[in-house]
């Protein structure tokens, strides 16, 4: 449970994606996850929920959990997911997707031996996505790794989590030559202080 929960909580995904992880969408080089299938309640593999496909960015710790799980698994019969025969990384001995009634109850039984109350396994989705933005703030990023169809659906859920910030972003107006300097960081013509900009206008 501890390595479902994890991939849960670091890659965002809905529960039927990790049910349908195949090892063979792992890429431990890059770090990326590709995600293209869903499993049922019902045990049956399909498309994702908006029938997109997508890569999500795998973190290192994460990273480290499922290569040692891969190390350490007994190998087991691969499935027929609709294009191909794939392992799954989350399996049941006989190489089958893990039970999701079963998943829920063993989940709701770890909350209760730390006496945490009112929450569900696609918890774990939310709590990627307001982690994730509380850090980078980037709508269209997370939008992208969640399968979301369009930012603003990531928006609609999330934004009234994030941590006001209110004057301070003004601020960041006043930051110093080397940071507006920092600008042509990319080959293009570094951007002029707003101070020189407004001695230019001066002149005009």
């Amino acid at each position: 449970m501890h390595d479902f929960l994890l991939t849960l909580l670091r890659l965002g995904l809905r529960p039927g994606e990790c049910r349908a992880l195949g090892w063979s969408d792992i890429d431990f080089t890059t770090r990326k996850v590709r995600v293209e299938f869903s499993v049922s309640d019902k045990g049956t593999f399909g498309p994702t929920k908006t029938g997109e496909r997508r890569s999500v960015d795998m973190s290192p710790a994460l990273a480290d959990v499922l290569r040692l799980r891969q190390l350490k698994r007994t190998q087991r019969a691969p499935v027929d997911r609709g294009e191909g025969m794939a392992e799954l990384v989350f399996s049941n001995p006989s190489g089958t997707p893990l039970d999701d009634s079963r998943l829920r109850k063993r989940f709701d039984l770890a909350m209760d031996e730390k006496a945490i109350t009112a929450h569900v396994l696609y918890d774990a989705r939310h709590t990627y996505a307001s982690t994730l933005l509380a850090r980078c703030r980037d709508f269209v990023y997370v939008a992208a790794q969640m399968g979301h169809a369009s930012p603003k659906t990531t928006m609609d859920h999330y934004a009234h989590l994030l941590p006001g910030v209110g004057q301070s972003y003004a601020d960041f107006l006043d930051e110093s030559e080397a940071d507006w300097q920092r600008f042509g960081s990319d080959g293009r013509a570094a951007a002029k202080k707003p101070e020189t900009i407004a001695k230019t206008l001066d002149s005009i």
